[in-house]
């Protein structure tokens, strides 16, 4: 085999969907120059950018001699523009990476090579350290060892190859609902044909990461874990994820902003519940997750704390029905009706 011929044979395709993001890009493709793992194509694909994102990817384009392909398309959202890359992503591997983000050198190499050696493991993730954007500082560490603990997902029955923890658990999907799921798209490699049996659904802008992840692990594929600090995960007001509970005091945007990815979420994991991929015990798990959403995040935390009384009982008495059971959401149900509040029914 020559020496062109492996380099094909390990050569990654790194999807990057970006959104005026212009003031992050050349960072991120400095950490995409300098990994050790050197055969890798990019596909960034602008989704309707008004800033100078085209520009700065042409820049990085004509100082590196790997393969750089820039496609734009009209605004649709990360996964849109996810699905719109890996139509031209045909290497074996493929990494998604968010141009917000930084890889450490290691990244490409630690995950192509447990995927090289074992046949039989499909996705590969190792860990993120989540610092804040602004300031630099350390917010976690470690993903997979939250609070200083080892995620329960990891927990599970495993196999050791090296120093890859290869899950091979029947329980793994429930984990997964019940205790989410250590590895993120952007610190992972994966075999093409997995990411181009899961496509995205584009209707949605948010937690399609999630279903992937539901989707692999319903269908008893392997997933590798590696442990070491794989990805820089920068925090700042623009991220496209849930922002933290800030009670009747938090900003507007950021409440209508947590409010919309929660119905998504919601959204989502009730036709995911439909599917006839799912065990009883799996469905029951997701039952589980929608009703503790509903009652504690979108009921408790956004709507009873912001004063919103009306819509706060609705989706107490919606959790209600998924999780009958549950004493503590019945004391919070029954306190909501006896609290004095002089905010109306809003």
């Amino acid at each position: 085999m020559t020496s062109s011929q492996a380099s094909r044979e390990c050569e990654v395709s790194i999807v990057l969907p970006t959104f005026n993001r212009s003031r992050f890009l050349s960072e991120a493709f400095q950490a995409i120059a300098a990994q050790t793992h050197s055969s890798w194509k990019l596909i960034v694909v602008d989704d309707g950018s008004t800033d100078d994102t085209e520009e700065v990817v042409a820049a990085f384009r004509s100082r590196v001699c790997q393969n750089v392909r820039y496609v734009r398309q009209p605004n649709a959202g990360a996964y849109a523009a996810r699905n719109h890359g890996l139509d031209f992503a045909d290497s074996p591997f493929v990494a998604f990476y968010d141009s917000d983000d930084l890889w450490l050198p290691h990244h490409l190499d630690r995950c192509v090579g447990v995927l090289a050696a074992n046949n039989d493991v499909d996705w590969v993730s190792g860990a993120l350290v989540r610092v804040d954007a602004e300031s630099g500082a350390t917010i976690e560490p470690n993903n997979h060892y939250p609070g200083g603990k080892l995620h329960p997902f990891l927990r599970l029955k495993s196999e050791q190859r090296g120093d890859c923890q290869v899950i091979d658990d029947p329980r793994s999907l429930e984990k997964a609902i019940v205790d989410g799921f250590p590895g993120n798209l952007q610190m992972s490699v994966f075999r093409q044909h997995l990411v181009s049996e899961y496509r995205f659904d584009s209707r949605y802008r948010n937690g399609q990461d999630r279903f992937l992840v539901f989707n692999v692990l319903a269908s008893r594929k392997k997933v590798g874990f590696l442990h070491d600090t794989h990805l820089i995960y920068r925090v700042h007001d623009s991220n496209d994820s849930l922002v933290n509970c800030g009670g009747g005091d938090a900003d507007q945007s950021a409440a209508l902003k947590r409010e919309r990815i929660l119905q998504s979420l919601i959204a989502q994991y009730r036709a995911f519940a439909d599917s006839s991929l799912l065990s009883k015990k799996e469905i029951k798990a997701l039952d589980r997750y929608i009703a503790n959403t509903q009652f504690w995040e979108l009921g408790y935390c956004l709507y009873l704390a912001s004063g919103q009384v009306k819509k706060a009982r609705k989706e107490f008495q919606q959790a209600l029905r998924l999780s009958p059971f549950d004493l503590k959401m019945w004391k919070t149900w029954l306190a909501s009706y006896l609290r004095q509040v002089n905010l109306g029914d809003r």
